[in-house]
């Protein structure tokens, strides 16, 4: 509590170099990214850098953590978060063994006419899949675009969304919420129906829940699982 906040610099569309590189840094880690070969290049000439090790945005968040524990010299302390992460996401799933009758997908249809689903592998269904729910079955053949976990399957599909007995997802503020919702194909989504949505505007939590790291489980877990109970009371 009260101490200085990191230094940020943009990194979308484009990654803003002069900032980043005003920061004169000694490590410069990338394993949950999209950068590209010019820009690794780049990166690279200002500092170390490790990129992904696979494809773009596909490093599951355990093995981030230990490429960034690899990094950084401490490899163990690494495996040590990695452990009391699955530990605390299996406290949850132990301690609410209702969570496993519910199927769910987690949607991004906050900006009006769009429908587009997150996939397994996801850290956003890596994490509610690890606390007991399921995966809708219907979208698990979905393949995603080349280096991404969502796909995009538009509001003519949302019949795709039929047997989730949950729907997570955001919504920028009331008033989009409620715009979006208007939209004759989404208020037809029996979650959105019934009212069986997990859903939130405080983008901290949004963004803590889009991410799985060691800061971030503990504090959203604790705020997740009574939003999740809450949703769950609506399903028939």
């Amino acid at each position: 509590m009260g101490k200085k906040l990191p230094t940020t610099f943009a990194v979308d569309p484009d990654i803003d170099m002069t900032s980043l590189a005003e920061l004169n840094p000694d490590l410069i880690v990338a394993p949950q990214s999209g950068i590209t070969p010019a820009q690794y290049k780049t990166l690279s000439a200002l500092a170390p850098t490790v990129a992904y090790p696979g494809g773009a945005w596909q490093t599951t968040w355990d093995d981030q953590i230990s490429i960034l524990g690899k990094a950084v010299g401490k490899p163990k302390k690494a495996e040590s978060l990695i452990a009391g992460i699955t530990s605390d996401l299996a406290a949850v799933k132990k301690a609410n063994p209702e969570f496993s009758k519910y199927t769910f997908a987690y949607v991004s249809i906050g900006n009006p006419g769009t429908l587009s689903v997150y996939l397994k592998g996801d850290p956003r269904v890596a994490l509610l899949s690890a606390m007991g729910l399921t995966e809708s079955k219907e979208l698990v053949g979905i393949t995603p675009p080349k280096g991404s976990y969502i796909g995009t399957i538009g509001l003519e599909k949302s019949n795709l969304l039929d047997s989730s007995d949950l729907l997570f997802t955001w919504y920028y503020d009331a008033k989009n919420q409620k715009q979006v919702n208007s939209q004759p194909l989404v208020a037809s989504i029996p979650a959105i129906k019934r009212g069986s949505v997990v859903s939130s505007y405080d983008e901290q939590f949004v963004m803590g829940s889009t991410f799985i790291t060691p800061l971030s489980v503990p504090w959203v877990i604790d705020r997740y699982v009574p939003m999740i109970k809450k949703a769950a009371e609506k399903v028939g």
